[in-house]
């Protein structure tokens, strides 16, 4: 029991110890800045003299003195021992003291209960009490000192949560109900005064202790409910510290911890499984709407926390559905989420005209039509259904918000079913008929890339809009052109010869090159005229270095005669007559 107390005592000092140098040098500073205004600019004396808050100075939470210290949060890591000692300097002799006092305190309630001088009951009774006394001093002293304030709130929960798990653990005292409801008054009570008096780190370290508050001993498996219940409870107090204070990231915060003991449910799966899915529901709901609100409000940056939050919280609604739900219901179940995911959103751009929300939610809607998709679906079939859908999504987008960069930028989810492609390549090089089912996906995949691509071009083309995201309808045309020609050279070599399959495959590559080289030219269009250009020399290239090696000598004849003749007819084509 002495070194529970020793070892928490000064944990909690040690975590807050690196904001005292920082603290004190600010107060200096600012003590000195301030008198040099006073000195040299009288107005500047009336001005900071207006500026400090009295006695009767009133705020959001009640009153505040003059002596009162703003904290001071900053991202930077100091060192923990130049932070500590140099909190120890300021103040050292009370806090001596009251290090003394609980170490003795500690010695006496251990020498008490070796002699049986106090039962269970009145052992239990004088942790919580002794929390209490501890929480209600911290309550008076951070009104002042917010950094001593913090840590005996801190100290006089974290007394309370020991006290109760040891009543349960040792005495078989409470039902979980109740130490759980214990916990969160207790934890609740530090988060206030941490909101009142604007501490991030008070607010911070209060969560993680309701956080660990359900694994003292309550246990998991027969009050997965309970456990949820709680979970619900520290989630809208998260959310209302939020609303109170704005510090966005206690919503994430908040959202992982949920996360957690999902996880943890989830291997687990109690009996009440069913129960804690509705549970999970109720979760994805709040920090929806939670959610979609601040992202209508907020800006920039501040904006940051909340798309990282609402991404976690349609993964963490597919982690459920597709661990918990009936599998005959699952595709359904993420479907009518994808729904109100995107109807929402899509209402409030209606409304406000912002497309933030749209797009984040619009994300997470496509992930779990994908999600939806894949349990339904498999295989070639699998392939088809994403190909569809992302040619439907592409062009929908369009059509809703008028905007060609959207589309394009998720026409590029086309890299979903183009990995299915390279297995469904070695699965159709394997057969022994030109025309199935592997050609027709492939095809499908090839056309629609294609279709999007020349949709994109015509569309900026129309509108005149030039950015580099527009480069990319050249690119998919391209890459859908390549995509043919090695479904041509597959249907090839298995229609026939190895050899022939090569020959016609490379004059038909020839013919398309020429054309292509040629309709740029005309048009003065340099992207085609490179394009057939490239794929000339690509066929050059493979017949001296590749194909030389392989034919016989008669096929060796035709196509370098049939290539060579193509090509040397072009000096024919568009010449004017020169006269000497």
């Amino acid at each position: 029991m002495t070194s529970v107390f020793i070892i928490l005592f000064i944990i909690i000092f040690a975590m807050v110890a690196s904001q005292g140098k920082r603290l004190y040098a600010l107060e200096q500073r600012v003590r000195k800045e301030d008198s040099e205004k006073l000195v040299s600019n009288p107005i500047a004396r009336e001005e900071v003299s207006t500026s400090l808050p009295s006695e009767s100075t009133e705020n959001t939470f009640g009153k505040i003195t003059g002596r009162e210290v703003v904290e001071i949060e900053s991202n930077d890591t100091d060192d923990v021992v130049d932070g500590f000692s140099s909190w120890v300097k300021e103040d050292w002799l009370l806090k001596l003291g009251a290090l003394l006092l609980l170490i003795g305190f500690a010695w006496f309630v251990t020498y008490a209960f070796i002699n049986n001088w106090i039962g269970p009951l009145g052992r239990i009774a004088l942790g919580l009490m002794a929390g209490i006394l501890i929480t209600a001093f911290g309550s008076f002293r951070i009104k002042n000192y917010r950094q001593q304030g913090g840590v005996f709130l801190l100290l006089g929960s974290t007394t309370i949560i020991l006290t109760i798990f040891a009543a349960r653990e040792i005495y078989m005292f409470f039902s979980a109900g109740e130490a759980l409801i214990i916990m969160f008054l207790s934890t609740a009570f530090v988060a206030y005064n941490g909101a009142k008096y604007k501490s991030k780190t008070l607010v911070s370290l209060s969560l993680v202790l309701a956080t660990i508050a359900p694994t003292m001993g309550i246990g998991l498996d027969g009050n997965s409910v309970n456990i949820f219940a709680y979970l619900m409870f520290i989630v809208l107090g998260s959310l209302w510290i939020v609303v109170f204070t704005g510090w966005r990231m206690l919503t994430l915060i908040a959202l992982g911890v949920v996360y957690l003991y999902s996880f943890v449910v989830l291997v687990t799966h109690p009996s009440t499984i069913d129960i804690l899915l509705l549970f999970a529901y109720g979760f994805v709901v709040i920090f929806y709407v939670f959610n979609v609100i601040g992202l209508l409000k907020l800006k920039g940056k501040e904006m940051v926390f909340d798309l990282v939050t609402a991404a976690v919280n349609g993964v963490f609604l597919l982690t459920w559905v597709l661990l918990v739900a009936p599998a005959q219901w699952q595709s359904l179940i993420i479907v009518l989420w994808m729904l109100i995911f995107v109807v929402g959103a899509f209402a409030i751009f209606n409304i406000t005209g912002k497309k933030t929300t749209l797009y984040v939610y619009t994300g997470v809607s496509i992930i779990m039509l994908g999600a939806a998709t894949a349990v339904e679906l498999s295989g070639l079939v699998l392939m088809t259904a994403y190909i569809l859908e992302v040619v439907v999504i592409s062009m929908a987008a369009y059509i809703a918000l008028k905007d060609i960069r959207v589309s394009e930028r998720l026409s590029l989810l086309m890299i979903i079913p183009f990995m299915y492609t390279i297995r469904i390549f070695e699965l159709y090089n394997r057969n022994y008929t030109v025309f199935d089912k592997h050609f027709a996906a492939l095809l499908l995949f090839a056309v629609c890339l294609l279709l999007l691509g020349v949709v994109h071009k015509i569309i900026t083309k129309i509108n005149d809009i030039e950015d580099v995201w527009h480069n990319l309808h050249t690119s998919q045309i391209i890459t859908a052109s390549v995509f043919m020609y090695a479904i041509l050279w597959s249907a090839l070599h298995i229609a026939m010869n190895e050899n022939y399959a090569i020959m016609f495959g490379l004059l038909i590559y020839t013919v398309i090159g020429l054309i292509t080289y040629f309709y740029g030219q005309f048009k003065d269009n340099k992207t085609i005229q490179y394009y057939g250009g490239t794929l000339l020399v690509l066929i050059v290239v493979r017949l001296l270095f590749i194909d030389i090696w392989s034919m016989a000598t008669e096929q060796k004849i035709v196509v370098f005669f049939l290539i060579g003749t193509l090509l040397v007819g072009t000096a024919f084509i568009g010449k004017r007559k020169q006269l000497s």
